[in-house]
């Protein structure tokens, strides 16, 4: 069961978000929304269209990464929805855990470490988590028979 990850981050440092996710991608993740290979639109339906599947892509991980590299509304916006959706959330800020001024309240509330090496050690841990709690394919077990 490959982990997939929403890897949000501004949109001006898409390229380093897109650097990250290959990254990811190359040590067997799976990232649920590519956001950095849309092309830039002011149109009203492209980024409503957009913001829909960044929606989604939030929605469908199983850990959501923040590079904290700068002050982006969409990537405050995507942290909440992971929050309120109680996913875990790792915070990429290479100012420090958390650095003063360099985040938002919130972000002290979150896993932050300051490196994408330190990012990848830990999404790898949140995937051996969920391989030992993943469900088995097997038959449930049966009671003995006097309903326990």
């Amino acid at each position: 069961m490959s982990l997939k990850i929403y890897l949000a981050a501004p949109w001006a440092n898409r390229d380093n978000a897109r650097g990250f996710g290959e990254r990811l991608e190359a040590a067997g993740f799976a990232i649920t929304e590519k956001w950095w290979d849309q092309e830039p639109s002011d149109e009203h339906d492209d980024l409503a269209a957009q913001a829909s599947k960044d929606v989604l892509g939030v929605a469908m991980a199983d850990l959501f990464i923040v590079l904290q590299l700068g002050q982006s509304e969409g990537k405050a916006v995507e942290t909440g929805m992971a929050m309120a959706w109680v996913k875990p959330i790792i915070v990429v800020n290479p100012l420090g855990v958390p650095a003063v001024g360099s985040g938002n309240i919130f972000h002290h509330l979150l896993h932050t470490v300051r490196s994408f090496e330190e990012a990848l050690d830990m999404a790898a841990k949140v995937q051996a988590g969920y391989e030992a709690i993943a469900p088995t394919t097997g038959p449930l077990p049966q009671g003995d028979g006097d309903g326990r």
